[in-house]
């Protein structure tokens, strides 16, 4: 007992700790989750100190531990977060995400085959047998990455360090659960009798039937949103539909799709009131839902604004609304200095609106029918021109390009400025291709609008 009362007291000092682990991941769940358009409750807890001592002189029993050590190692839900997700067919969302921003060490699935289907706190003359197969969850042993610690702004790796156990279950069932675990696993007044268990077994029944409910309401969400081109009222139905459209175009499970920001795009999508189905899948057929680079929404937003650039900048206004509030720093040096480049970044886009006004020209007079996308017009003016220093300068803006849409960090002042000449090194060698009465009308649009930096 002794060795187990300095346990506690080691863990009391450290709870806050515990705490804090428990904290930042559970916001990491709730923050990208609803990004993606997945409907779920999180929530967080750490090990209270008195269920703990229950749990560890059970347990002692057993293990018969001989370090404080040795129990840290046998109690891996100290810190523990809960994921009730709304609708039960996600679990599979739910799992492709949690193994993609955690380090998963170890997995658990309920319900488990027991020996035999009774509880076992029942009095052993008159055990009761459950009808209904009980618990349905998963379980996650994980911890967090350096990575994200470092989009907190928190230096200390030690967090890393710490087992956190990730529970997913539907609303319903975790609900079930917490009563049933509290009435049959600590009991106010001895053990239950027959009647309970029948209840609480009939209970798991409608919880079960309940599940079968959210699954078909799930399934109307989407067939209501298909065949009504209304505008989309959430980010959740808009996700909804992106799911359902790829899977019944290529038939790939769900699971498989990396979402990506929904949010950011719904948002965009409303901002240019283009937020309906009919709009959207337009672009459903050319996306590549196993682009490992890209996500679903990254190559929704790619295509859009390459087909309508004029959105360029309501996007990276949305984008920049958007951004990540670090809640553990409040840098107003660091805003000031994302206002500072936004000039630079709208002189960059000046320019390459106009090199693809002058691709697209060159490319209907010498390859008529083939102009189209951004990406598409410089693979074709590489191709054509076989020029290195042309080439080198295409992929770089293409970089430049992928930096200010997609990542969080925008590019350096100098790289900006750096790329806009670039473009106008290229405009000025595709040009020269054309007879002198064209290069100067393309001359006249291109000088149409012209960001000065100097201004």
């Amino acid at each position: 007992m002794k060795l187990i009362n300095s346990f506690l007291m080691d863990y009391a000092s450290k709870i806050d700790y515990y705490e804090e682990t428990a904290k930042i991941c559970a916001e990491i769940c709730q923050r990208e989750l609803e990004r993606e358009g997945i409907r779920a409750i999180v929530t967080y807890r750490v090990k209270r100190l008195d269920r703990l001592k229950e749990k560890i002189i059970k347990r002692n029993k057993r293990k018969n531990y001989s370090t404080i050590e040795e129990i840290y190692t046998d109690i891996v839900d100290l810190a523990g977060v809960r994921i009730a997700i709304y609708f039960p067919d996600d679990i599979n969302k739910i799992d492709k995400f949690i193994n993609s921003q955690f380090h998963v060490h170890r997995v658990k699935h309920f319900p488990q085959h027991l020996k035999d289907n009774t509880y076992q706190n029942a009095d052993k003359k008159s055990r009761y047998k459950k009808v209904f197969s009980g618990y349905h969850a998963t379980h996650y042993r994980v911890s967090l990455t350096p990575f994200q610690l470092r989009n907190y702004g928190i230096k200390d790796t030690s967090y890393t360090k710490n087992n956190i156990e990730i529970q997913v279950a539907s609303v319903l069932m975790l609900a079930w659960a917490e009563v049933e675990h509290d009435l049959v696993y600590k009991p106010l007044n001895g053990r239950l009798s027959i009647a309970e268990y029948e209840i609480l077994d009939e209970l798991n029944g409608l919880v079960l039937a309940g599940e079968l409910a959210l699954k078909r309401l799930q399934k109307a969400v989407k067939e209501r949103i298909a065949e009504d081109d209304t505008p989309f009222s959430n980010h959740y139905e808009l996700a909804a539909f992106i799911y359902d459209r790829i899977y019944s175009t290529s038939g790939e499970k769900c699971d498989d799709i990396t979402m990506g920001r929904v949010d950011m795009l719904y948002s965009f999508l409303k901002e240019v009131n283009l937020n309906t189905p009919q709009y959207i899948d337009q672009y459903i057929e050319d996306i590549d839902y196993m682009h490992h680079e890209l996500s679903v929404v990254e190559q929704i937003i790619d295509m859009i604004i390459e087909r309508e650039p004029y959105l360029y900048r309501t996007f990276l206004n949305i984008k920049e609304y958007m951004a990540d509030k670090n809640p553990y720093i409040n840098s107003y040096e660091e805003n000031t200095k994302e206002q500072e480049t936004k000039k630079y970044i709208l002189y960059f886009i000046d320019k390459l609106t106009d090199l693809q006004l002058v691709m697209d020209k060159f490319i209907d007079k010498f390859y008529p029918g083939r102009s189209g996308s951004l990406q598409n017009n410089i693979d074709i003016i590489i191709d054509t021109l076989e020029d290195d220093t042309i080439t080198d300068r295409l992929n770089t803006i293409r970089n430049i390009n992928f930096q200010i849409i997609h990542d969080s960090s925008l590019p350096a002042k100098d790289m900006l400025v750096e790329g806009g000449q670039m473009i106008e090194y290229i405009i000025d060698e595709i040009l020269d291709k054309f007879n002198d009465e064209e290069r100067e009308e393309l001359q006249k649009r291109v000088d149409e609008i012209d960001i000065e930096l100097g201004s």
